[in-house]
């Protein structure tokens, strides 16, 4: 064994087999690994990626992609904010802090002459976001194609500092901007024909010569070749799509968590893994709340059969939870497959006892809200009316319906409650009887709920309850409903990261309809 380290002592054991000279030969299919933001925070969090990587199985049959550092893209829009209000200054000492904390790590992690090529690099990159904020300053409009530069630059700091650092370790290494790779079609979505061309024209000749290649994710080339971004988030987005592009094996999400729990660990400590899910499965946790996967990441992957493995970073001998196209369902059938919260909503009420204003109601929220589709319609008790929409635009329901119904304002017939969050039972047969257990927990509890409801779509139950009864409702229902399974598969490591073979069959499809999408609840990248 090897060990690399820095200015500060610490080491990371390497495996002689990883400083070799990788064979110069085609790999069948390679190996995507993404990399999110926690993953990257600092030093020691680099020092922890490179061993993932150079331990892995092949390494020679890797591609990476990476997020900007923990936080920076909250500083990146904070950045274009401010330069598109004019606020020069501010925006440029968000710049300037972004990369000495970049410089910093490079010091603490390089060895002495790749630092110093890393800060003339990204000296440039940043100077041309700061030539942007400038320009926005003085008059100039900033574009949509000038904020997702500046907001895309943290990917863009991040790998050229991951494939510095794999150099330093012993690994050929390429920094790609996705913006070469991942082109979007006129209608803002990824455009797959010519992203696969040019992921292949652009990828496969440097693993050939066995170089690995470092690609930032979130950021992407527009229709109109201008910069462009996947949204927040997007970088499993990006390593999905990639590994489509590529035909990988797999796709493995490197985070800060085990795996996909059946509820937020942070929240219920008591939650746990789930082993394997569908894409189906996967899909309706995530579009009902749960933040380990990005929405839209589960699409490439199975419209291309490709497993998606979800693992954590710091704890890599964990095994994670596998993601394929047709998973074993734990526990009974009846068991559901988990909890997933929305939070940042208001709960709307209106007095209905005969039931005739609640289609136009529903039809005016809709239309209200547009792409912040109405999170949840509950069953009407006692000939009540009750929605759930986003916190910043219950105002605007509320007036729209008070008008609608010729209400004045203050009329108790009309009831805004905020700071709601939604608790979704997810999956199984969450009907009627999942629904009354649920209940009877937060009931047995003392738990308050404002209001529940079964979707007319099979598999989501919600709940809504104030975000101060959120940890106890939590607690309850996941206790009444979804007790550890009486065997679960072993967390022992299987071996760096041995591909398993992936399961075949039909593209399943979300049961989430949109009006169930409210807001952007994925944690960051």
């Amino acid at each position: 064994m090897k060990q690399i380290g820095n200015n500060s002592g610490d080491k990371v054991s390497v495996s002689r087999r990883s400083l070799a000279t990788p064979p110069a030969r085609p790999p069948a299919r390679p190996t995507v690994m993404k990399f999110g933001g926690t993953s990257v925070a600092d030093a020691a969090c680099f020092r922890r990626v490179v061993a993932i990587i150079t331990g892995a199985e092949d390494p020679a049959a890797l591609i990476v992609v990476v997020s900007a550092l923990a936080g920076a893209t909250d500083r990146l829009v904070a950045c274009a904010a401010a330069a598109g209000c004019g606020q020069t200054a501010s925006a440029l000492d968000i710049l300037h802090a972004l990369r000495a904390r970049h410089q910093a790590v490079a010091a603490e992690l390089l060895p002495v002459a790749p630092c110093r090529a890393y800060a003339a690099h990204i000296a440039a990159l940043v100077a041309g976001a700061a030539e942007l904020c400038r320009q926005a300053g003085s008059g100039l409009p900033l574009s949509t194609s000038d904020s997702a530069d500046i907001v895309g630059l943290g990917e863009r700091l991040a790998a050229p500092l991951l494939a510095s650092a794999l150099i330093a370790a012993g690994r050929r290494s390429q920094a790609i901007a996705a913006t070469e790779l991942i082109s979007l079609a006129s209608d803002g979505e990824p455009d797959m024909a010519r992203s696969t061309a040019r992921c292949r024209a652009r990828l496969r000749p440097l693993l050939q010569r066995g170089v690995l290649p470092v690609v930032t994710g979130f950021i992407c080339r527009g229709h109109d070749a201008a910069p462009a971004t996947l949204g927040r988030g997007g970088s499993d987005y990006s390593a999905t799509l990639v590994a489509a592009c590529m035909h990988a094996r797999e796709a493995i999400i490197w985070t800060d968590v085990d795996g996909v729990h059946d509820a937020d660990p942070r929240l219920v400590p008591a939650a746990q893994v789930l082993p394997e899910l569908s894409y189906q499965d996967a899909a309706l946790l995530s579009q009902a709340g749960a933040k380990v996967l990005h929405p839209k990441c589960l699409e490439p992957a199975r419209a291309a059969a490709i497993p998606l493995s979800i693992r954590n970073t710091f704890r890599p001998e964990r095994l994670g939870t596998r993601v394929t196209a047709a998973s074993p369902r734990l526990g009974a059938p009846a068991r559901p497959l988990g909890l997933a919260v929305r939070s940042n909503l208001a709960l709307l009420a209106c007095h209905d006892p005969t039931g005739d204003a609640r289609s136009q109601l529903q039809a005016r929220a809709w239309h209200a809200l547009g792409d912040d589709a109405v999170a949840f319609h509950f069953l009407p008790e006692a000939g009540t009316l009750q929605v759930a929409v986003p916190d910043s635009q219950a105002a605007a329901v509320l007036a729209i319906w008070r008008w609608a119904l010729r209400l004045p304002a203050g009329d108790p017939r009309l009831r805004l409650h905020p700071g709601v969050v939604l608790v979704h039972v997810v999956g199984g047969s969450a009907g009627e009887e999942i629904h009354a257990r649920a209940v009877t927990a937060l009931a047995d509890d003392g738990v308050p709920y404002l209001a529940s409801g079964v979707s007319p779509e099979p598999g989501v139950i919600g709940i809504a309850v104030q975000q101060s009864d959120l940890p106890a409702a939590l607690a309850a229902v996941h206790r009444s409903l979804l007790p550890p399974p009486p065997a679960s598969r072993s967390l022992e490591a299987f071996g760096a990261l041995a591909p398993a073979a992936a399961s075949r069959g039909a593209a399943a499809q979300s049961l989430i309809p949109a009006e169930f999408v409210a807001g952007d609840n994925w944690r960051e990248a």
